[in-house]
């Protein structure tokens, strides 16, 4: 981990993090070492792995507490960031292993005699029960050796989120951030591999800034202008507004982002596409349309299609009453389908909405294009 640091680059070491000490190599170390003889290295592997992942978050700035430790730590489905503490691993790990070959052990043992698993497997089993308030082995048939370490992971991991909300006295955004990332395709970018030969990097400060978003760290001490719009956001000490000014110098908008990393993929899948296309709708109007954001060519049985892309937080202060995760993207779904489908429509164009929020939920038509525009990648 200390040589990890030397890269100087936190989107790269989170990942080496998520490659050197992900959950395989700590099932492999403790798969056969029952958890009470593993503590003491436990703690301390722990310790210097903490100091790590803060020091990649936070660059060892302050606002990595207990509560945002335990949200990296967490997998990616259930809203973490997919590396795991030795602590959490610890509790499982052996079970895990020990049942995965119960099988094969009864069966070479078969002519010995011995039919228990043994004390120790007890006292583990009795422990983890304990813990995480169940009953593990009440129905042998539900524990099946096929994904056997996932079944058990899950069961703790669910205990786990449900006891955080009454051991950190969470507000109710940090709730919702939690529950907003547990949501499909909001891990996705967390595993993206940076090219730097294609342009595809981001640099140090850009990704720091993502990692303490996710994580619920507040990018501000308190609430000042925005010095690009000069616009007071309250309580925009995350940086809900922050993160997707379209007034920034210098700093390329997240929309622009998106709609330009979408225009490159088509043009190398072979896909004939267009950004900011006047398609004339307009005309006639005092106010004037913007441009379509993207323009499919011949797209749709030869029609040409407007993709609009559209970006939502779902963490803003009027999103918290009666918080709903993926509502954010459905609502300004049917916001921008009522008010420009028709229009494309009278003028002969397809229309499709891209729209994806903050923390990187997508609407069901996004997954439908994406996965469009990646089968004309292999073709």
């Amino acid at each position: 981990m200390d040589a990890i640091a030397k890269i100087n680059d936190p989107q790269c070491e989170l990942l080496l993090l998520l490659s050197c000490t992900g959950i395989s190599r700590l099932y492999f170390t403790m798969r056969t070492c029952p958890p009470r003889f593993f503590e003491f290295a436990q703690r301390s592997f722990d310790v210097a792995f903490r100091s790590s992942l803060e020091r990649v978050v936070t660059a060892s700035g302050t606002g990595f507490s207990d509560w945002q430790w335990k949200l990296a730590t967490l997998p990616y489905s259930f809203g973490g960031l997919g590396v795991y503490s030795a602590g959490d691993v610890l509790n499982y790990a052996f079970l895990a292993s020990r049942l995965q070959s119960a099988d094969l052990q009864t069966k070479l043992l078969r002519h010995t005699g011995i039919v228990s698993p043994g004390s120790i497997f007890d006292d583990a089993l009795s422990v983890f029960n304990t813990s995480i308030e169940t009953d593990l082995l009440s129905n042998p048939s539900e524990i099946t050796a096929f994904k056997i370490m996932k079944k058990i992971a899950d069961i703790y991991f669910t205990r786990v989120t449900k006891n955080v909300e009454s051991i950190f006295s969470l507000s109710s955004r940090h709730m919702a951030l939690c529950t907003s990332q547990k949501e499909d395709h909001t891990f996705d970018c967390l595993r993206t591999v940076p090219i730097s030969g294609l342009g595809k990097t981001m640099n140090g400060k850009t990704y720091r800034c993502v990692m303490c978003y996710r994580l619920g760290i507040p990018l501000f001490s308190c609430s000042k202008p925005c010095s690009a719009c000069s616009n007071v956001f309250a309580w925009d000490i995350y940086g809900d507004h922050a993160v997707s000014c379209v007034g920034i110098i210098g700093i390329k908008h997240r929309h622009n982002v998106v709609r330009d990393t979408l225009v490159d993929i088509c043009y190398h899948s072979g896909i004939s596409a267009g950004k900011e296309v006047d398609i004339g709708l307009d005309r006639g109007r005092d106010k004037p349309l913007r441009l379509a954001d993207i323009l499919l060519y011949s797209w749709d049985g030869g029609l040409y299609v407007c993709v609009d892309l559209t970006r939502s937080s779902p963490l803003t202060q009027t999103g918290m009453v009666d918080f709903v995760p993926g509502r954010a993207v459905i609502d300004v779904t049917q916001c921008k389908r009522g008010k420009y489908m028709d229009m494309c429509a009278a003028t002969g164009y397809g229309f499709i909405l891209f729209s994806f929020s903050s923390v990187g939920e997508l609407e069901a038509d996004v997954v439908t294009l994406l996965k469009r525009v990646w089968k004309f990648s292999i073709t």
